[in-house]
Order: structure tokens, then C-alpha cells, then sequence
């Protein structure tokens, strides 16, 4: 009888634990991705719920054995089983959160810096001149126009803002002109914690380039 009171009361607890856990775990999941159609508080109930459901199942179960004194060995072993879920639970909690705090310490912009000779058809016409950033992909795309310009004596500079990947292994800028895109290597990997100075200037086809590391903010 007492095994019946025990499955009966863990299921009980159980339900309990897991509904609320899943609740919580839908609005946490909400505040980090957002809405989207409900995709995170969905993810945040199925796949969080069933720790709380197993932990109070566990649980409710040791708590019947252990007060209703049977199976002594058994309720430590079942309390066991709560804690170890409970941890989990908390892990699982925990992991999107930290995921996040990570993403924001790497969110910063790119300043990108093209350099040409004053007079030079491509400066004169800045509709034919792309540029592009990639933090992962292999693919040279320079799909963005410049809008920002400065002068300095004979020398004109176009400039152009992109936020990073979170962490690429690798990153590049793109310049294209009249269909031709040339590439420059960016030596910085992994997460960007910190602001950085304007970059040596690398020598392309027709054009210099640099970069710094900015603030998002």
C-alpha cells in the first residue's frame, strides 16, 4: 500500500513541479529570444517541464517512503535521483542565460575604412562601390553601398559600420567594384570584449583598407 501511496503522490508532485517549472521556464526563455510565435515558450515548457516532472516524482516518492518507513534504502536512493534532476534542471536553466550574458559581451560593431586617391573615376561614382563583412561564411558578398565620405588633401576615405558575428574562427571585409570583389583578412577571432585602435592599412587592388573594433552601444 505504501508503494501505491508513493506513486500516486510523486505523480502528484510531480505534475506540480513540472507544470510550474515549465511555466518558468517559457517566460524565461520569452524575456531572452522573444516572442516568436511562441517558439521559446514552447521550447522552454517541453523540454524544461519534464525535469521538474521527473524531480517531483522522485521526490514525492522518497517523502512517502521516508515518513511512512519503508524502503529506507530506497527513499535515499530516490532522493538521490531528485537532487541529480534538480541540477540538471537548474543547468538547463542557467546554460541560455549565460549564453546571452556571452552574446551581448561579443556584440559590437566593425568600423571599415576604404581609402582612395582623390579624382579617381571610383571615388568620383560611388554607386559603382560595395562593401561587405562576413564573421563565418565563405561567401565574398559586398552588398552594401557606402554613404559616408571624408576628405582629407588628396585623399578620400569611405567609411561603413557592421555589427560582428557573435564568434567566428575567422573574419573578413569585402570591396567591390565594377564586378570585382577583392577581400581582406580581419585578424580577430573568437568573442570582441573590448574596443580597438584603427588597424595597420592593407594594400588592394586600386584601394587601402583598415579596420577598428567599436562599442555597439
Amino acid at each position: 500500500m505504501i508503494y501505491l501511496a508513493a506513486v500516486l503522490c510523486g505523480l502528484l508532485l510531480g505534475a506540480a513541479l513540472g507544470f510550474g517549472v515549465g511555466l518558468a521556464a517559457a517566460e524565461l526563455f520569452t524575456s531572452i529570444g522573444g516572442a516568436r510565435d511562441g517558439g521559446s515558450a514552447m521550447a522552454g515548457f517541453f523540454y524544461v517541464g519534464p525535469f521538474g516532472l521527473v524531480a517531483g516524482f522522485l521526490l514525492g516518492s522518497a517523502l512517502v517512503m521516508h515518513y511512512g518507513g519503508a524502503a529506507g534504502m530506497l527513499s535515499k536512493w530516490l532522493f538521490w535521483g531528485a537532487g541529480i534532476v534538480a541540477v540538471l534542471c537548474v543547468v538547463v536553466l542557467i546554460l541560455p542565460v549565460a549564453m546571452k550574458q556571452q552574446e551581448k559581451a561579443s556584440r559590437a560593431k566593425i568600423n571599415l575604412e576604404m581609402q582612395f586617391a582623390v579624382g579617381t573615376e571610383e571615388e568620383r561614382d560611388l554607386s559603382q562601390l560595395r562593401w561587405g563583412y562576413q564573421g563565418e561564411a565563405q561567401d565574398e558578398k559586398a552588398d552594401y553601398e557606402f554613404y559616408n565620405r571624408k576628405m582629407e588633401g588628396k585623399v578620400s576615405y569611405l567609411q561603413g559600420d557592421m555589427q560582428m558575428s557573435d564568434n567566428p574562427s575567422r573574419r573578413l571585409a569585402y570591396f567591390s567594384r565594377r564586378g570585382k570583389t577583392q577581400s581582406f583578412p580581419i585578424s580577430k577571432t573568437g568573442l570582441v570584449r573590448e574596443v580597438s585602435d584603427w588597424s595597420e592599412w592593407q594594400q588592394g587592388d586600386g584601394v587601402k583598407f583598415r579596420w577598428r573594433m567599436a562599442s555597439a552601444q
